[in-house]
Parts: structure tokens; C-alpha cells; sequence
């Protein structure tokens, strides 16, 4: 895309380019303790359960942030091997982590779903079943549906919207083009998201509104800014 258009953001002038997937993880990982403190009124990780679906350059990292913490982690991937080493792994060093078939993630009883595969796994026949009591992940277009939003308001679910929550590479990418290169510096920042997501959500609420319309109505305020 860079050889055609120079409005691209994370390729260094040797064409080569960074992975956002760390930093993705990094504002996945901050936003979901701020929604766990919204749910519960604490953010704190020890012995919260999380299904992390998809264990790819967001999935993996954010399932080893949650481990460090102390949470109890369910993972599921494509390729079902990953999953069970991944957990295997995580799991000798302490921390408590299972693999589950993916067929089995909507259902998990748990505190936190964490799309980070595919999307549209939220829809009209998955939220009835979902066993979760918050969704925080890093997958695009994780709703099939904008009514989704609506549905798993009615449910008492709480959904981060994704493009908010899965912020976390954009924003370190956009500094980057802008000079910056300290990795510590970047994730300070993207760290951040988490005070974003915590004020997304006391709006959304204060309201009685789906989170995703809280974030619409804020997009609208800075585009008439």
C-alpha cells in the first residue's frame, strides 16, 4: 500500500514495518481490567476469568498479560495444538490456563469473553448463549450487526466496543510516524486506553445507553469539534 499512497502509518523508509500486535495487546489488556472495575469495582485480574478466542500476534501476548495477573484463562484457537501448548505453558508457570474447542467459547461460563479471531461471532444467535458477563477483545467488526449492541445491553452484558478497545496499535503506530521510538514511551501511551475505555463506560451508563452508542455520540462530538 506505501509504494502507491504515502497516507500509511508503520512502514519505516526501508519499506520495513512494525507489529502492532504488541501494542494492540497492551490496550486490549488495559481496557478490559477498566471494564472489569465498571462490572465489579475492582480491576484487579486474580481469579477472573477470560476466554481468549484466537491466539494470533493480539491473542497470545494479551493471554500472557492476563497470566501474569493471576487470571484464569480459557484459550481456543484455529489450530487447537497452539492452544493446548500455550496453556500447557502458562499454566507450568503458575497461573492457571486451559485450552477449550472453539465450538465451546460462546457458551463458557466466564467473567470475560475476548474475541481476538474473526468477526461477527457476536449476532442474534450467539448472544442468548453467551456465558460471559463482559466482552473485551481485539477482533474487528466483532458485532454482525449494530443491534447486537443493543442486545447484549438487554442481556446486562457489557461490550467494549472494538474500535476503541483495539486501539492500542494505531495509536503506537501514529507516534512512531510522528518521531517517537521508545517502546516503553509507546506503551505508556497506549496504556491510556484504559482511562478511555473507564470514561466510555461510566458515560454509557450514567446514560442507559449500549456502549457503542456512547462511543458514537463521542465520535460526532470530536467531528464537530
Amino acid at each position: 500500500i506505501a509504494q502507491r499512497t504515502r497516507w500509511v502509518v508503520g512502514t519505516g523508509s526501508d519499506g520495513s514495518s512494525e507489529d502492532p500486535g504488541p501494542y494492540t495487546a497492551r490496550g486490549v489488556f488495559e481496557g478490559l481490567k477498566a471494564a472489569l472495575g465498571q462490572v465489579f469495582g475492582s480491576s484487579d485480574l486474580e481469579g477472573r476469568s477470560v476466554v481468549v478466542e484466537g491466539l494470533g500476534g493480539v491473542g497470545e501476548p494479551l493471554a500472557r498479560q492476563l497470566a501474569s495477573e493471576g487470571a484464569e484463562l480459557f484459550l481456543a484457537d484455529l489450530d487447537e495444538d497452539k492452544a493446548k501448548a500455550l496453556a500447557a505453558e502458562l499454566s507450568g508457570g503458575g497461573g492457571s490456563a486451559r485450552a477449550i474447542p472453539l465450538a465451546g467459547v460462546i457458551e463458557q461460563a466466564c467473567d470475560v469473553y475476548a474475541p481476538c479471531a474473526i468477526g461477527a461471532t457476536l449476532n442474534g444467535e450467539t448472544i442468548p448463549r453467551l456465558g460471559a458477563r463482559i466482552v473485551a477483545g481485539s477482533a474487528n467488526n466483532q458485532l454482525a450487526e449494530p443491534g447486537d449492541a443493543e442486545r447484549l445491553h438487554q442481556r446486562g452484558i457489557l461490550y467494549v466496543p472494538d474500535y476503541v478497545i483495539n486501539a492500542g496499535g494505531a495509536v503506537a503506530l501514529t507516534r512512531m510516524q510522528d518521531g517517537e521510538i521508545d517502546r516503553q514511551v509507546l506503551f505508556q501511551r497506549v496504556a491510556g486506553l484504559g482511562a478511555t475505555v473507564a470514561g466510555l463506560l461510566a458515560e454509557a451508563e450514567k446514560e442507559d445507553v449500549s456502549p457503542l452508542v456512547a462511543a458514537r455520540r463521542k465520535v460526532e462530538r470530536l467531528l464537530a469539534r
